[in-house]
């Protein structure tokens, strides 16, 4: 009785008999994942089917599958590559690189896994581990003699607008003991 207003968006997935196939069974599948690939270009939108989306649909939940214990199960780990001072060619900085190896899937790069990770919400909790991870080991090079050095940390887009990311952080900076000017972020 209040007239509370409420909005209603949609993404549509669309199969064509006879092309993508002649029983319903296949075609509501079809337009299942047709379905999928609307949400994956940002909801409010449609998708016809295509055969290719098959292939691409189920990597991506495999993907997801494994991803989801990759965390829990030290599969993510971090690969340290230098970054040197051109005038006096000493090393400055190092940028942290995420790998993935999962025994079913062998070394998945990033370019595969990160899109997956930000689609299925796992690119919050993965970040913080990455974030964590460099200033940890940023912090540990620094007591060990590098005093100067600082950790260069990719950042997605998704990450970049969460609400709690600056406090997040703090928090990691304050945990780790590592000075801010020796933290930089990239937005991939």
């Amino acid at each position: 009785a209040g007239g509370d207003l409420g909005f209603v968006s949609g993404s549509i997935g669309i199969s064509l008999f006879p092309i993508d196939g002649y029983k319903v069974d296949e075609l509501i599948l079809d337009a299942r994942v047709a379905k999928a690939e609307a949400r994956l270009q940002g909801h409010n939108t449609y998708s016809f089917f295509s055969s290719q989306m098959n292939a691409y649909a189920g990597e991506r939940l495999l993907l997801a599958a494994q991803l989801r214990h990759a965390l829990e199960n030290n599969e993510l780990s971090l690969k340290y590559q230098p970054q040197f001072d051109a005038q006096s060619n000493k090393m400055v900085g190092i940028e942290a690189l995420l790998r993935w190896s999962n025994l079913a899937l062998g070394m998945v790069g990033p370019d595969r896994f990160i899109p997956v990770a930000e689609d299925v919400g796992l690119i919050h909790p993965i970040g913080e581990w990455v974030l964590r991870t460099a200033c940890e080991q940023c912090r540990r090079w620094q007591k060990a003699g590098f005093a100067s050095l600082y950790v260069a940390v990719n950042l997605s887009s998704r990450q970049f607008h969460q609400k709690d990311l600056p406090a997040s952080i703090y928090q990691i900076l304050q945990d780790t003991g590592l000075n801010p000017a020796s933290l930089g972020l990239e937005l991939t």
